[in-house]
């Protein structure tokens, strides 16, 4: 949608070794790269480490974030922290419903900052624990910061055109 940015979830996921944040990121590049869609722009992934966050490195939108159909999310970045998605954030990059129960790898509270949960240390050991968001939650931060499990349990990325 012109005058917006695209969110979504990476279709294929993985336990939480993901490359560190750099590697977050090159997943969603990947995804989005490699879409139906071949969704243009850069993309980043929705993580923490207990030092970088989102809220530290992305850029803050002021324009409508929506899923690859078209489906507002949130009107900006700051409404995206503050009042949180509209609706669940559970289409990929192609546009296919893939995570609506599946956890997403995050370490991110709900205002964009580092989560007080471990990050599988920093998104690079399949061992600990790591914060995960549920997709389906809207209106509130369990969307960003549920609960920590496994990092050997395979979960998705959320992923933010920039």
């Amino acid at each position: 949608t012109p005058g917006s940015w695209v969110v979504g979830i990476t279709r294929a996921n993985s336990a939480g070794q993901a490359g560190g944040i750099s590697g977050g990121g090159a997943i969603c590049e990947g995804g989005a790269a490699a879409s139906e869609e071949r969704l243009d722009g850069r993309y980043r992934a929705w993580l923490s480490d207990g030092t970088i966050s989102p809220q530290s490195r992305f850029t803050k939108a002021s324009q409508p974030y929506v899923l690859v159909d078209g489906s507002r999310v949130a009107g900006s970045y700051a409404e995206l922290v503050t009042i949180h998605p509209e609706v669940a954030i559970t289409g990929d990059e192609n546009g296919n419903i893939v995570a609506f129960e599946r956890p997403v790898w995050t370490g991110t509270a709900a205002d964009g900052n580092a989560a007080s949960g471990a990050t599988c240390d920093g998104w690079t050991s399949d061992a600990g624990r790591g914060v995960i968001g549920l997709p389906y939650f809207i209106g509130g931060g369990l969307w960003t910061d549920s609960q920590e499990i496994d990092c050997a349990r395979p979960a998705h990325l959320y992923c933010f055109e920039q």
